[in-house]
């Protein structure tokens, strides 16, 4: 299975139907509704499958020159190629495995069965492989000039994007469902991404909204291990998808126990304390660092201090291009979309 994930930036190869905790794109979609709308195919490529058994990839192949980054992961680098194995007993199961492989346009990532199966949800120090995705998916767009933002993003027209940032919970996503039943078009409704240039493309496939037709909806835990028919707002609002718009006004949502109220930004004179606000919210969603199998790929390659630079910078630059920068306080998703279409 393949599909668009993001429109011309982003494709997702899958044995599977659902990768668990993989914020782009947990559950796939059956079709392809971004490549119908641009019909181009997006530069980069990420791979996920089950790994039947231990690949002679070339990190075992030359075992003698890859790097013990700790006593589960070992790494190799050669030119613009990178392998990283992940291996972990687990008595008496067996071991979790877990191979990556990134090149310079295509990432694969390959956990075996057991890792896929078993740690559906983080147990101690071991992650669900969908997390590890998620995080790498976020390093590897910002070396390529493109940063993920916790946000919805809705917009009135196809030239006034409207990026919602807010902590989880506070109502973005149910703030997003109102707009699009009132007829605003439909970017995401949890992860958005956006370049250099005030670009935000869309991200129609993240699940923390779902239509859940099963009653295992009721039972979290045991929903992770029975499968479960679950369609995103961007399969369920498909004729409303805008694959990508021009970003004019950035909200920052809060709940609010008093009166509702819309204040301004300064994004120059007081850009640190909105810089900080980004972060923080973006940091309730993105653990990359840390993340022991991005630390081992940033030891390998040194470039930690260059990705921070450059996650500054596209924030910087988001808020260069967006016209205005509000913090929104509301009682409720209804109150916080009745103040943003007062402005937008």
């Amino acid at each position: 299975m393949k599909c668009t994930i993001i429109p011309y930036v982003l494709s997702l190869e899958s044995e599977l139907r659902k990768i668990h905790y993989y914020s782009y794109a947990e559950h796939i979609p059956e079709d392809d509704l971004l490549r119908e709308i641009t019909d181009m195919e997006p530069p980069f490529t990420i791979r996920f499958k089950i790994l039947k058994q231990d690949s002679q990839s070339t990190l075992w192949r030359t075992r003698s020159t890859a790097l013990s980054y700790s006593d589960t992961i070992s790494a190799f680098a050669e030119g613009e190629s990178l392998e990283l194995v992940y291996r972990k007993r687990i008595a008496p199961l067996g071991t979790i495995t877990l191979q990556v492989r990134e090149e310079k346009d295509r990432l694969t990532m390959c956990p075996n069965g057991l890792y896929y199966r078993l740690f559906k949800l983080r147990v101690e120090n071991v992650i669900p492989p969908g997390v590890h995705l998620r995080d790498w998916t976020y390093v590897w767009l910002i070396e390529r000039g493109f940063l993920s933002l916790h946000a919805a993003t809705i917009a009135p027209d196809p030239k006034r994007a409207c990026i919602l940032m807010a902590p989880p919970n506070v109502g973005k996503s149910l703030t997003t469902l109102k707009a699009l039943n009132e007829g605003w078009y439909f970017l995401s409704e949890d992860i958005s991404v956006v370049d250099a240039k005030g670009m935000v493309y869309a991200v129609p496939y993240t699940s923390t909204f779902l239509h859940e037709r099963s009653w295992l909806r009721h039972l979290p835990l045991l929903s992770y291990y029975v499968p479960t028919r679950s369609r995103s707002l961007g399969e369920l609002f498909k004729e409303r998808l805008l694959p990508k718009a021009n970003v004019r006004y950035m909200f920052f949502l809060e709940t609010s126990k008093g009166e509702d109220e819309v204040i301004p930004l300064d994004k120059d004179r007081d850009i640190t304390s909105v810089l900080n606000r980004m972060t923080v919210i973006n940091n309730s969603e993105f653990t990359w660092q840390g993340n022991a199998l991005i630390n081992a790929r940033f030891y390998l390659k040194g470039n930690l201090g260059n990705v921070m630079k450059q996650d500054l910078r596209l924030k910087k630059a988001l808020l260069k291009n967006a016209k205005d920068v509000l913090l929104v306080r509301a009682r409720s998703p209804t109150a916080f979309l009745d103040l943003i279409k007062e402005i937008a």
